[in-house]
Parts: C-alpha cells; sequence; structure tokens
C-alpha cells in the first residue's frame, strides 16, 4: 500500500508539473505542503504506517500475553483502513467540488461496499474454502462438522455480501449520475465505455452470486442438516431459474462448485478493480460531453 500511493505520488506530480516520472521526486516537499492531493496523501501514509504498528503489535508478546489481541486489534485495523480509503476518495474526482461533499461519501461508502464484498471474496477464497473444502478422490465421507462449518460460513458470507452489494448499486447508480448522465456519454467517452465494462461484469458477478445465495446455500445447508431458511419470492424464482444447472449436484460436489464459483468471482473482482484504476486517469463521461459541446458551439459561432 505504501509503495503504490508513493508511486502514485510521483505520477500525479509529474502530470501537474509535466515533467517525467524520475524529475517529479525533486517537487514532492512543494506538493505535499502546497497541495490539497499533497496533503490527504501525507494523511494516508501516516494512517499505513499506522496501520503498520497495529499489525505488528497485535502479534507480539508480552508476558506470555499478546499486547493487542483478538477483536479489538481487529476492529482497529478495520478503522484504520477504512479511514485509509477515505483518502482516497478525498484525493480523487469526489473531490473537485471540496472536502465531504455528497460526492466524496457516496465514493467511500461505494468503496467500503467492494472492499467488504470483494476482500470478502478473496479472504474466503484464499484463505477460508481452501482448509475446510477439500478433494474428497476416496469418495470418504466428510465430517458433521466440517458440512456444518462450510454451510455455515457460505450463509453468513452470504448475508454480508448482499449488504456489501446492495451499497455497491445504490452509490454505483448515484456516480452514474454525476460522472456520466447519460447513455450517449456511456458509449463514446473513455470514461463511459469503461463504466459500461465495470456494469457489465457486475452483472456477471451478481448472476454468480444470485447462484450461490438462491441454490449453493439451500443445498449446502441440506447437506449439513441444518434447518434451511424460507425462500420469499426472489429465492424460489432464482432457484427455478438456476435449476437446469445444478441437476446431479448435491453434497460435497455442490461445496467444490461453490469455492470455485467464489475463486470466478474473486478474478471478476479484480478485473472491476483494474477498471476502476483506469477511471482514476479519464475525464469524467460528463465533463467530456460538457466541453465538447463548448468546443462545438465556439466553432459554430466562429462559423457565423
Amino acid at each position: 500500500m505504501a509503495a503504490a500511493a508513493s508511486v502514485n505520488l510521483l505520477d500525479q506530480i509529474a502530470k501537474i508539473a509535466g515533467t517525467s516520472f524520475f524529475q517529479a521526486a525533486g517537487l514532492i516537499p512543494q506538493v505535499i505542503t502546497r497541495t490539497h492531493f499533497g496533503r490527504v496523501w501525507l494523511i494516508r501514509m501516516s494512517l499505513i504506517a499506522l496501520l503498520a504498528i497495529v499489525f505488528v503489535l497485535s502479534g507480539k508478546k508480552v508476558s506470555g500475553e499478546k499486547r493487542l489481541e483478538g477483536r479489538p486489534a481487529l476492529f482497529l485495523i478495520l478503522g484504520i483502513l477504512l479511514l485509509i480509503s477515505f483518502t482516497e476518495s478525498a484525493s480523487g474526482h469526489p473531490a473537485d467540488k471540496g472536502d465531504f461533499t455528497f460526492r466524496e461519501i457516496n465514493d467511500w461508502f461505494h468503496l467500503m461496499g467492494a472492499e467488504a464484498w470483494g476482500g470478502g471474496l478473496r479472504a474466503l477464497s484464499a484463505l477460508v474454502l481452501p482448509r475446510i473444502i477439500i478433494k474428497n478422490p476416496d469418495n470418504a465421507p466428510e465430517s458433521d462438522a466440517n458440512q456444518v462449518m462450510v454451510a455455515g460460513i457460505a450463509r453468513g458470507f452470504s448475508v454480508m455480501a448482499g449488504f456489501g452489494v446492495a451499497v455497491m448499486a445504490i452509490t454505483g447508480a448515484a456516480n452514474y449520475g454525476l460522472y456520466v448522465r447519460g447513455a450517449r456519454a456511456l458509449i463514446k467517452t473513455p470514461y463511459g465505455l469503461t463504466v459500461a465494462a465495470k456494469i457489465v461484469l457486475f452483472c456477471i458477478i451478481l448472476a454468480l452470486g444470485a447462484f450461490n445465495r438462491y441454490v449453493s446455500v439451500p443445498e449446502l445447508e441440506q447437506w449439513a442438516g441444518c434447518p434451511s431458511k424460507k425462500q420469499g419470492f426472489t429465492g424460489r424464482a432464482a432457484a427455478r431459474f438456476f435449476h437446469p444447472f445444478v441437476k446431479g449436484l448435491a453434497g460435497h460436489r455442490m461445496a467444490v462448485l461453490f469455492k470455485r464459483l467464489v475463486r470466478a468471482e474473486v478474478f471478476l473482482v479484480i478485473v472491476i478493480l483494474f477498471c476502476a484504476a483506469l477511471l482514476t486517469h479519464e475525464m469524467p463521461a460528463s465533463h467530456y460531453m460538457h466541453m465538447k459541446q463548448g468546443r462545438g458551439a465556439m466553432q459554430n459561432m466562429d462559423g457565423m
């Protein structure tokens, strides 16, 4: 995080000053002390340093006990990470109208939704599921404890992901209204095309998430012998839609499919993050179209 923030600072200085990437290093003191971007960057680096200190202390032991242990350390780390993500919103397009505006707060919530959903998927895929869902080449029966654990994790993450998706959808719609404002800008500007790619990828991930929520989770709960929650209209409709894709899948095979779908979602989230990074280097579509219309009007006046 610190390395990426440093490269980003040099890149921004090079753009502002019109210098090369390496020449930008000599302008760091002026940018940090005299620009809004520089001050926000300094706050971000201070928070990253604090995060490193907390992380190190959470593993240190004094008299056989950890200095910071369990939930207090985790919540402290979470709070610092949320503040770091706010500095991202405070140094990009959302900060054009000033600090603590609707644009900035909306973008921050959009980032938090992405962090909860995408970060949760990454942790689930890399750290959790590989330890409890293993290949079963000998067809040995899965332990009851493992079955219950898989079903409980799937249900719990599905609920958290639902909140993350809802936040992303609402804030994403607001961002569309702020920075795109119409189908013409969506398909005729680089910014708009990148947003369109994000929307398509988001819909694909949404479909995979819906499959897991309304098909995988109930099947895994049935496999574990846990009482399944009653499905509402949306759940019943989704189950009927996905039914042809799950014939013959149950028990351990459904658990393996769940793990694979989570991995697929992680890959798509990474691609979406790449698109989001591209957006920070493009002029918002609404601004681009406004400037294009202004140039067209000036040309018409010159022609008269």
